[in-house]
């Protein structure tokens, strides 16, 4: 009897562990207060009584789970991108997230960019753009690491923190060096990461 308690208390323990894309994005949220942010008001870093923004970190989830397969350099810039272009949120103002060259979602990815994705777009019309977004910012870091490597497999594995920042310079447009932009999305990367990594530390996972 005894026993069977404790393994129905492990598993109701198990079932309310929080899933990894909402916990690294839970990670970002911590020392990014604009995600925090509701009707004038910052949340303290670690309360997620607030619908809002408990949302949000979802909307964020939804990045990081896409992104995960790209490996994590690309899925904490591919979170820190989103938070940087639109906070997780799909509209302002009761309208939809969009800029005058017409980039579309979280990722604000442009639409000629997602239609070189045939799986992922029909018609003219983009069916994931987060999912062109992550493809677009891997693809953006392999040819950052490319222009300091070459095709030298050994430089090409070793990491470099001004691959991402150029990667990251690259997806906003610039086709030169590091921009401001790359490596103010840079450095939320690499702290959301250090963060996390010292939230599992202290879980002991």
């Amino acid at each position: 009897m005894r026993a069977t308690f404790i393994l129905l208390a492990l598993v109701s323990v198990a079932s309310a562990e929080v899933p990894a894309p909402v916990a690294r994005c839970r990670s970002l949220s911590r020392g990014l207060r604009d995600m925090r942010f509701y009707r004038g008001k910052i949340l303290k870093p670690g309360d997620y009584t607030n619908k809002s923004c408990n949302a949000r970190i979802e909307r964020c989830a939804v990045v990081a789970k896409v992104a995960e397969d790209y490996g994590t350099t690309v899925m904490w810039a591919a979170m820190a991108l989103a938070f940087k272009e639109s906070n997780f949120d799909l509209k302002r103002r009761g309208k939809d997230i969009e800029r005058a060259n017409g980039e579309l979602g979280m990722m604000q990815v442009m639409v000629k960019t997602c239609l070189r994705f045939d799986d992922i777009s029909e018609e003219g019309v983009c069916q994931d753009p987060v999912e062109a977004g992550v493809r677009h910012l891997a693809a953006k870091l392999a040819q950052a690491k490319a222009k300091r490597c070459g095709k030298n497999a050994k430089c090409l594995a070793k990491y470099d923190p001004d691959d991402l920042r150029l990667a990251l310079s690259y997806y906003n447009g610039t086709r030169g060096e590091i921009t401001n932009y790359g490596r103010e999305v840079a450095k939320w990367a690499v702290s959301a990461a250090k963060r996390h990594r010292r939230w599992k530390k202290r879980k002991g996972s």
